[in-house]
């Protein structure tokens, strides 16, 4: 679980630090902090489960049933790690490699087309996005500025926002409410 959560994060500080996500400051060091103590907490497991190894090899001169129960446990939890680990890398270059390069050698664009969604082209849309946020917040900082009086400033920043609302066609227009 320790490596999936790291993961989940890691990809959300890449999105927030690429733009491609809207993240708060506040959300980016919470989540690197909580990176750092999985990051902690994995390590913790193996360093434990060192000191586990040797209280049990000293527990066999008093109790030898503990000690060799202790070992037992331990070893079947290192072998189920080793054992995942194999099996995803086997089974990936057993399975998904070779039918990867086949796909590759007979069908390129099948290959093509899956790779599209993953390949950023053109990230105007999260630019426009950004545009977009900024121009909302001056609106609201002009209106405070000037007592909701209208000004040249006002009107300009309006009339910006109008054209990035309708250069991004998945975003819907919002409502007039001034």
């Amino acid at each position: 679980m320790i490596i999936i959560y790291s993961f989940v994060i890691m990809v959300a500080l890449k999105l927030g630090f690429t733009k491609k996500m809207r993240v708060k400051v506040w959300e980016m060091v919470a989540w690197s902090l909580v990176l750092v103590f999985l990051i902690w907490q994995f390590v913790q497991f193996f360093i434990d489960l060192g000191h586990s190894y040797d209280k049990a090899i000293n527990q066999l001169n008093t109790d030898a049933s503990k000690g060799i129960a202790t070992i037992v446990s331990n070893t079947l939890e290192i072998a189920y790690i080793v054992g995942m680990i194999s099996f995803a890398i086997i089974w990936y270059y057993t399975y998904y490699w070779k039918k990867y390069q086949a796909r590759l050698k007979t069908n390129p664009q099948l290959q093509a087309e899956l790779d599209a969604p993953f390949m950023v082209t053109d990230d105007w849309n999260y630019v426009v996005k950004e545009i977009q946020t900024e121009l909302d917040c001056y609106l609201i900082r002009n209106q405070k500025i000037y007592n909701h009086q209208d000004n040249p400033n006002y009107q300009d920043a309006k009339h910006i926002r109008q054209e990035a609302y309708q250069a991004e066609g998945d975003l819907q227009e919002p409502d007039e409410k001034e």
